[in-house]
């Protein structure tokens, strides 16, 4: 997307700028680059600019024209642009370009229109993740799948037994390209005892880390205590996790693990 501004503050040694954005007093965007092609002398505070503004992020901005005038538009344009195909360092058509996002180029020349090809639904993203129960080097990704509606991978009710690790297969709620699961882990104690403490783990499968993902309830809380959290697990090659269940003296223990999404 396209924004008009205000220049409000231009640093000609890291080439950034400050601009007050058209139609708003408060809405200010700090330490945005500014196109290489724009010299330090047309940079003058009050001048209006126009904001690139890739997928609408704020935090990818950069400043691709400047001129005089009135930011609003409506006069006359004085031989200027009038479109963004009209810029000296932009593409010079939208054929063929749809869905395709603004980005500026790899040498910092101009802005260029880019198809991400792992794109399909949902949230994305391309990169290094590392999560915790991922115990390696930061592993590629390609997207984030985000369920519509969680599903339930593990329910065990009303028990006095605890349960040493113990593999779960998430198969069915993943993919055979998923990397990690995003998972809502919710621990209930009906009772809560009489010394010691309840605890629900979870963690990659075939790892041993020194600080597993954990929620725990102490025997002094309150009977139908219940504690929540959310987690990025790593999987292995067979899309599996661990987890264990320790039970305080005279508790009574529930649990359940679902499946929100995973990332591939």
């Amino acid at each position: 997307m396209l924004q008009l501004g205000t220049l409000k503050g231009f640093n000609s040694t890291d080439y950034r700028a400050e601009v007050q954005l058209a139609g708003s007093m408060a809405a200010y965007l700090d330490n945005i680059p500014v196109a290489r092609n724009i010299t330090s002398a047309q940079m003058t505070v009050g001048r209006h600019v126009i904001l690139a503004i890739p997928r609408g992020n704020p935090r990818d901005a950069c400043v691709i024209a400047v001129w005089d005038g009135a930011a609003g538009g409506g006069g006359s344009g004085g031989g200027g642009a009038s479109t963004f195909l009209d810029l000296t360092d932009t593409p010079a058509s939208y054929v063929g370009q749809a869905s395709k996002f603004t980005r500026v180029k790899a040498d910092e020349s101009a802005l260029e229109f880019h198809d991400h090809a792992a794109l399909t639904t949902g949230v994305h993203g391309v990169g290094a993740l590392h999560a915790a129960g991922f115990h390696s080097a930061g592993q590629a990704v390609s997207k984030i799948i985000w369920k519509d509606a969680s599903e339930r991978a593990l329910e065990i009710l009303n028990s006095t037994t605890p349960v040493a690790w113990t593999v779960l297969d998430l198969t069915a709620y993943t993919s055979a390209n998923a990397k990690f699961a995003i998972l809502n882990l919710v621990m209930h104690c009906p009772i809560t005892g009489t010394a010691g403490w309840s605890t629900f783990h979870v963690r990659k499968n075939g790892t041993t880390p020194d600080n597993d993902w954990s929620t725990a309830i102490s025997y002094n809380l309150d009977n139908d205590s219940q504690h929540r959290f959310c987690a990025i697990i790593g999987l292995d090659a067979g899309q599996a996790v661990e987890y264990k269940i320790a039970i305080a003296t005279g508790a009574t223990v529930s649990c359940t693990l679902d499946v929100m999404g995973y990332i591939e």
